[in-house]
Order: C-alpha cells, then structure tokens, then sequence
C-alpha cells in the first residue's frame, strides 16, 4: 500500500464529508452574495415586504454558513488526526523494517525529517490543501455560472446606473444631473 492510500485507509466517509462540508460552505456563500444582489435591489425598488423576506432568509444562510463552518472544524480535525496517525505509523513500521546497515550508512536526521517536518507539510499542503482545490474548483464552475446568468441580465444594468433614491422629505441636494432619474424613496 502506498503512502497516499495510507491516508485515506477506513478514513474515506470523513474525507467526503470534509470536501462535501467546504463545498457546501462555498455553495452557500456564493448564495449569500446573489441574496445580497437581491436586497440591494429590493431596496432600490422600494419593495419594504420582499426586503424582509431577503433579509430573514439572509440570516438564515448565515446561520448556515456558521454551522457548516463548525461541523467543518470538527470533521476536518477528526480526519486530520486519524490520516496522520495513520501515516506516521506506517512511516514508523517502515523504518523498523530497515536493515541495521542501512541505518548507520544514511543520516538519521532523514528520517526524523519523515516524521516532523515531512508530515506537517503534508498535513498543511496536501491534506488540507487538497480540499480547498476541489472547494475552490467548484466555487469556480458555480461563479462561471452565475456571471453567465447576470451576463443574461446585462441590459437591466442601465436601468440601475442613472437612477439616484432621495428622500423626498428633503428633496434633492445640490443641482440635479440631466442624465440622472432621480426617484423618491418611501
């Protein structure tokens, strides 16, 4: 068995859970900022009942977010620790294995590097690393998606970019742009 089969030895559900877990945190944050989108829109239009509605369901991707986040901490940490130990076992088992000879031709600092150094690196930059480039990737292919969709509502923007929100109890401060609709807010 190799070094990298060792990892993920009766250790795969908390691998899978762990990619689910940060792809689902991404899911959700690419969620938290088309809601975003949408209360900033809601605002412009004045719609004071679908604000409300925007903002509860923004709170509850929020919550969300945190719990995912928790479980992530948990699941990460569990399946950290069960892969290292089970590397640094099977790293162990190998050198005992090795002839008498060998161990007094080769440095001994090798193989103290194969159980700090080596394995905190692994740890960081490849079991943890790993996981953030599938989180990542996803993150990616789910943001190519949703700037294809606003590409859709590209006209829309115009309608956006000239219009300015006042209070109408105020009025409007300074002299009034030409090209700009200016609209009372309620």
């Amino acid at each position: 068995m190799s070094l990298k089969q060792i990892f993920y030895k009766g250790n795969r559900l908390l691998w899978l859970c762990y990619v689910f877990l940060m792809t689902l945190d991404g899911g959700l944050n690419l969620l938290l900022s088309f809601l975003l989108q949408q209360i900033t829109d809601a605002t412009l239009t004045g719609n004071a009942g679908t604000l409300k509605q925007l903002c509860v369901v923004c709170l509850i991707a929020i919550a969300g977010i945190m719990l995912i986040f928790l479980l992530q901490y948990f699941v990460q940490a569990k399946f950290i620790k069960k892969a290292m130990s089970q590397y640094k076992k099977e790293v162990f088992a190998r050198l005992l294995k090795k002839s008498r000879r060998s161990f007094s031709s080769e440095n001994t600092g090798v193989y103290l590097s194969a159980l700090t150094n080596d394995a905190a690196s692994i740890e960081e930059n490849y079991l943890k690393g790993t996981a953030k480039l599938m989180s990542h990737g996803v993150a990616f292919v789910a943001t190519v998606a949703v700037m294809e969709e606003m590409e859709k509502e590209k006209d829309d923007l115009m309608r956006y970019v000239n219009l300015f929100g006042y209070n109408p109890r105020y009025g409007i401060d300074g002299k009034p742009i030409g090209s700009v609709t200016y609209k009372p807010q309620p």
